[in-house]
Formats: structure tokens, C-alpha cells, sequence
């Protein structure tokens, strides 16, 4: 069942005028804005189910890679305490003046925007928050090592961090939506060459982080970590049950996964399968090993 939450979400998303903000854009630029608020605007949604039972409006919560700040403009609006963090580096022409286009529109809620990628994060600069949560982000931060630990430093000891994204253990790649072998990319880049010579920009931000990278991680740094399980049936499940989400996925290896998964009756197995092997994951990290 959808949160009212939620709901009220889809309602400020539905309520935005960005068609006239898309409008003023240069011609030529308007179809892939157009496709990148939807991309920002179903992110938005995701990063709201991420961490929407951990919300509290005494907390202060920090957003990383925010995009176009939907989420954290909307939580501003609902009166919680959030920070956006999105580098001035938004990689399309457009995105960063659509981004303040966007924020002036909503400038009256007072939303701070940190400038700056996650591993520069200080405490003496940008304080210490309850939560820190970040959607389809880390896969794209090449210092990973460097980041988790510099958004640690901002994490309150009673703090948690939740992220999402996909596990690369799994060979696939939900961004381009192929096979992959995530440890040999040059020559996935052979099997595929034109697909990701058309996505070249996201396929060469992706570090390729897997379940295992991040519990090297935190045993590194003496961090606690927990893995959501099942995430991949949820996956499946949502692809069986919602008509839009399905139509967007059905003609890529998802989606034929998905077809061969009912028609052979085993769909329901895949609530099994163990945290490394579930794409993608959600995992939450603190600072303080449990007692």
C-alpha cells in the first residue's frame, strides 16, 4: 500500500511547473531535460521508500546526490530538517542552470544546497547529521573508500547512513539495462560497443561496487553494516504488478528474466536468495558496533 507519504509526494511532483522551466531552455536541450526530470522525479520516489520509516522532523538528514533536489525540496516543504549535497558538476549542459531554476522556484523554503562531492565532507564545515541517505549514488563516486568514510565523519554517533544501489555482483547493469562483467569492463564494452558508446557519459562514471565492497569497506573502518534482504523479488514483483514500471523494463534482461521466472513457477525462489547475491541492495551503516 502507497504512504500517504508517498502520495503526497507524487501529488508535489504532479503539481510542479516544469514544463515552463524545460521551455526555456536552449531547443535542442528540452527532449533530454525532459527525460532527466523523469529519471530525477522517479528518483525522488525511491529515495522516499528508502528511508521514509527513519524520517523524523527533530533530525537533521542529509541528502547525497541530491540531482535536481525534488526530494529534499519536498521534505523542506514538509517541514523536516534536510541538507541537499549535489556537486556542481551536474555532466549535461543544462542540468546545473535547470537546477537552479528549479531552486529559485522553491526559494522560499530555505533548502541549503552543499556544493561539494561527498568525500570533501568535514564536520568543522558541514556538521553532523542523524541521517544520511543517498539513492542510485554511490555507484557513480569514484573514491568510494574516501566518501563513506568522509560522510561517516558527518554521522552522529546515534546516526545512521542508508543507500541504495545496485549490486555488481549480480551481471548486470540496471543504468544501460545489460549484461555485464563488472570486473572485466573492457570487454563488456567489446560486446556491447555501440549500446554503451550511446551511454558513455553514465557507463564510464560507474565504479562497479558490489556487496563485498562495501562490507570490506566497513570492516575497514570498523563501521556496522546491514543488508536489506529479498530486494530482488521485490524487484520482480513490482515488474509483475505495476503496468508502467513493467513496460519500461520489458524488453530489457529484466524483463525477459521476468517472463521466464513466471512462466517456469519460480519466481517466489528468488525471496531466498542471500544478501550477496540480491540486486539491487540497500544497506545501513553506523558508526557504533552494536553491543
Amino acid at each position: 500500500m502507497t504512504s500517504r507519504l508517498e502520495l503526497e509526494l507524487n501529488q508535489f511532483l504532479d503539481a510542479m511547473e516544469l514544463d515552463s522551466l524545460i521551455g526555456a531552455l536552449p531547443e535542442h536541450e528540452r527532449p533530454q531535460a525532459s527525460e532527466t526530470v523523469s529519471t530525477f522525479m522517479n528518483e525522488a520516489i525511491v529515495g522516499l521508500r528508502l528511508m521514509m520509516n527513519d524520517l523524523d522532523k527533530t533530525s537533521r538528514i542529509l541528502e547525497v546526490g541530491a540531482g535536481l533536489c525534488f526530494l529534499s525540496i519536498f521534505l523542506k516543504e514538509k517541514g523536516y530538517q534536510v541538507t541537499a549535497l549535489e556537486p556542481l558538476d551536474g555532466g549535461f549542459g543544462f542540468f546545473d542552470s535547470l537546477k537552479q531554476r528549479i531552486l529559485d522556484s522553491y526559494s522560499h523554503n530555505g533548502l541549503v544546497v552543499v556544493e561539494k562531492r561527498a568525500e570533501q565532507l568535514t564536520p568543522h564545515e558541514d556538521g553532523e547529521y542523524d541521517l544520511i541517505f543517498s539513492s542510485n549514488v554511490i555507484e557513480h563516486i569514484a573514491e568510494l573508500d574516501d566518501a563513506m568514510l568522509a560522510m561517516a565523519s558527518v554521522l552522529l554517533d546515534t546516526g545512521k547512513m542508508i543507500h541504495g544501489c545496485p549490486n555488481h555482483v549480480v551481471p548486470y547493469e540496471p543504468h544501460v539495462g545489460l549484461p555485464i562483467i563488472s570486473w572485466l569492463p573492457k570487454l563488456t564494452e567489446l560486446f556491447w560497443k555501440t549500446k554503451l558508446e550511446e551511454n558513455s557519459e553514465m557507463w564510464k562514471s560507474l565504479n562497479f561496487v558490489t556487496y563485498f565492497k562495501i562490507r570490506s569497506i566497513a570492516r575497514r573502518h570498523g563501521f556496522a553494516v546491514k543488508f536489506k534482504p529479498r530486494l530482488t523479488y521485490d524487484s520482480f514483483l513490482r515488474l509483475s504488478e505495476d503496468p508502467e514500471f513493467r513496460r519500461r523494463h520489458e524488453s530489457t534482461l529484466v524483463g525477459k528474466c521476468l517472463r521466464v521466472l513466471e512462466l517456469s513457477g519460480t519466481l517466489k525462489l528468488t525471496r531466498y536468495l542471500p544478501a550477496w547475491l540480491n540486486t539491487p541492495m540497500i544497506f545501513t551503516l553506523t558508526t557504533k558496533q552494536p553491543d
